[in-house]
């Protein structure tokens, strides 16, 4: 959901919009530019799934680097 919010945060075209038109004409343009970013996302993430998914040599890479990641964050937490 942060990431959600960061991208429509930092979207001029809803920005312009926001400073520029009524709330209900805002409400429009915030609607098509969050569906168009909530599909992005959607598709974005598919495709590293499956790509972790399919390519064994990507997810041994990838998860070898998160649980490195984890471990350590966990061990500052500690």
């Amino acid at each position: 959901m942060r990431e959600f919010e960061e991208r429509l945060l930092g979207n001029p075209t809803l920005e312009q919009s926001i400073r520029v038109n009524t709330p209900e004409n805002a409400r429009l343009t915030f609607e098509h530019v969050a569906s168009d970013t909530l599909q992005d996302m959607m598709d974005t993430n598919f495709k590293f799934y499956k790509r972790a998914n399919d390519d064994e040599d990507f997810a041994k890479l990838f998860f070898d680097w998160l649980f490195e990641r984890v471990v350590r964050s966990m061990g500052d937490a500690a």
